[in-house]
């Protein structure tokens, strides 16, 4: 068995500075695949201070999550005429589309901002950023993944504020451990955070690309974030 873990950088951002960048976000479109909507969620239970929770999904090959999450709910901040996320932890092992022109394994888990108790509003982002309140502060996350060791396999940890920021490094925890044909990738949260949109684990199985499947444009020009939105959500510590 082997074990690393990947160095840290400095990028701290205070919840003034976060705020004040999304709030210049609002107008900000992000696509969303259809494909992400096959995922297996469960909604995070905000009336506990700690949720454990292990989701996995897949047909011929399983991606299996467990997701530790302790969190602090101020509900006394939700007034007339404010909006709160919701969260979901989902684990998604398939095929999506890169907006029609490539298709791409991906194997992922991930704690996700919903704008309210379905799934399939998960990713999609409130118009109005000065409406948002934050009821939910995570004291600390721990998302563990498990995934079949493969020359053609790469997992990243995942995470995106509203500012459309990963967190610091600096407040987050990122292990490998490699136990024969299994990787485990622990990617974790140690200091409290709220503004989150999202949180988890990003892995690609490059060995199902191919060709894109058909699907209609409409369905392709959906706006929102999700847990395969990584370009800009990866945390850079290569």
């Amino acid at each position: 068995m082997t074990s690393s873990q990947e160095p840290a950088i400095d990028n701290v951002a205070s919840d003034e500075d976060i705020d004040a960048l999304a709030a210049k976000m609002d107008d900000f479109k992000l696509i969303i695949d259809p494909t992400v909507y096959e995922q297996n969620t469960v909604q995070l239970n905000t009336n506990k201070t700690t949720v454990v929770e292990e989701i996995c999904h897949g047909k011929s090959a399983k991606t299996c999550c467990r997701f530790t999450v302790n969190l602090t709910t101020n509900n006394t901040v939700i007034t007339p005429g404010k909006q709160a996320y919701t969260y979901h932890m989902g684990v998604f092992n398939g095929v999506r589309s890169f907006s029609g022109t490539r298709d791409g394994g991906i194997e992922a888990c991930a704690i996700m901002a919903c704008r309210n108790n379905n799934s399939n509003s998960c990713g999609q982002r409130f118009s109005n950023y000065s409406d948002i309140v934050w009821p939910i502060t995570f004291n600390s996350i721990e998302v563990v993944g498990n995934f079949t060791n493969g020359e053609r396999k790469i997992q990243y940890p995942n995470s995106l504020l509203t500012s459309l920021q990963s967190i610091s490094p600096e407040k987050t925890f990122w292990k490998k451990e490699i136990k024969g044909d299994t990787v485990l990738r622990t990617h974790a949260l140690m200091k409290p955070q709220s503004r989150i949109l999202t949180f988890g684990i990003f892995g690609r199985d490059f060995s199902r690309d191919g060709p894109p499947l058909s699907y209609s444009s409409a369905s392709l020009n959906r706006v929102g974030l999700s847990i395969a939105i990584v370009l800009i959500s990866v945390v850079k510590v290569f």
